[in-house]
């Protein structure tokens, strides 16, 4: 009897060491278990891309005509077959239209374009633009296209010249074209920042008759020049 309450002992001595353990080790573990948070918040801020041209002016200098009047016609939808349009025309002293300058806003980008007759040496039509960064984005003049050539900087002035009998080139320009302040490839156009450009279109006085232009039509002079501004 002695010897079975001996062994009943030992073994409920045992069994109370195991489960001594076991809490020992499971309370090892409750302390050694962490919990771990992180937390925080991020913002974007509003932001623009806004790259354009605007301040549309015809200078009151004009010798073209008399008087300037503005007509604006806002179109349904801005597409490039239904655009939105600024039309801005010189007149005469008979009220007739000798000048446009049209700005079109359409689904490939911005356009401004001339439109004069210049009927008479000593007329000019000259007109000023901006072109504005109102974003909040900082661009830069990737490229510039002019008359669908890659250039680096847009040719300032260009003239006409008559051929005289014998091949001989007239002494003065029947037609003249000079634009200033236009941008150069890779120049930055931060927010907030305008740069002001001047279009002059001008049929010079002569005082050689024979640089008078007497063509067999009317002389056509045509200029295309884009502008390709990407985020700096």
């Amino acid at each position: 009897m002695r010897r079975e309450k001996t062994n009943a002992g030992k073994i409920g001595l045992l069994v109370a060491l195991i489960v001594a353990v076991i809490g020992g080790i499971s309370f090892g573990y409750a302390k050694l278990s962490e919990t771990l948070t992180i937390t925080g918040t991020a913002k974007i801020k509003k932001v623009q891309w806004n790259v354009n041209l605007q301040n549309l002016v015809l200078d009151e200098s004009n010798t073209v005509m008399e008087s300037l009047d503005t007509k604006v016609e806002i179109k349904d939808s801005a597409t490039d077959t239904n655009p939105k349009e600024t039309i801005t025309f010189a007149k005469d002293n008979d009220d007739n239209v000798v000048g446009t300058v049209t700005k079109r806003v359409t689904t490939g980008g911005i356009f401004l374009q001339f439109d004069v007759t210049l009927s008479q040496p000593g007329q000019k039509l000259k007109y000023s633009f901006d072109v504005a960064n109102d974003g909040t984005l900082d661009a830069v003049l990737k490229s510039i296209e002019e008359d669908g050539t890659l250039k680096d900087s847009v040719e300032t002035s260009h003239e006409e010249y008559v051929t005289k009998t014998g091949g001989q080139q007239a002494s003065e320009p029947y037609f003249r074209y000079t634009i200033t302040g236009m941008p150069t490839k890779g120049s930055a156009l931060n927010s907030g920042d305008k740069k002001t450009v001047t279009v002059t279109l001008e049929y010079p006085d002569l005082t050689d008759a024979e640089s008078l232009y007497n063509g067999d039509s009317d002389f056509t002079f045509s200029k295309t020049i884009k502008l390709n501004y990407e985020q700096k």
